[in-house]
């Protein structure tokens, strides 16, 4: 009998580029390497643009675009991070991914956010 796949592909788009990234255990390892840090955790602390490309270039799914290129395309304008629709297709990708309920993903970001901020 063979096993069910629940592995989860996240999609993102901004300004018509796209990008799938999936967290299979191959893709894990690969940000677990090149980072020295737990994939997981990673993905937790990051907060800069070359963080997220290194994210979206060890996660990416059934393309093989190169760090350099994914920066480019959907972190190269840093003021776009400030932007709701930018948040939004972000925490979208991400928590189809990881299967994780979008509004508790969006908290937590808003919660880290205020914490910088006010502390």
């Amino acid at each position: 009998m063979a096993l069910k796949n629940r592995l989860g592909t996240g999609v993102f788009v901004w300004e018509g580029n796209t990008i799938k990234l999936q967290s299979s255990l191959s893709n894990l390892e690969a940000l677990s390497q090149a980072t020295g840090k737990d994939a997981i955790v990673f993905l937790q602390d990051a907060r800069n643009p070359a963080d997220l490309a290194t994210i979206f270039y060890h996660l990416q799914h059934g393309s093989e675009h190169s760090r350099d290129d994914i920066y480019a395309a959907f972190f190269g304008r840093i003021s776009d991070f400030e932007k709701e629709e930018w948040q939004e297709s972000f925490s979208n990708c991400i928590s189809d991914m990881l299967g994780v309920e979008k509004m508790a993903l969006i908290k937590e970001a808003k919660a880290d956010t205020q914490k910088k901020t006010n502390g």
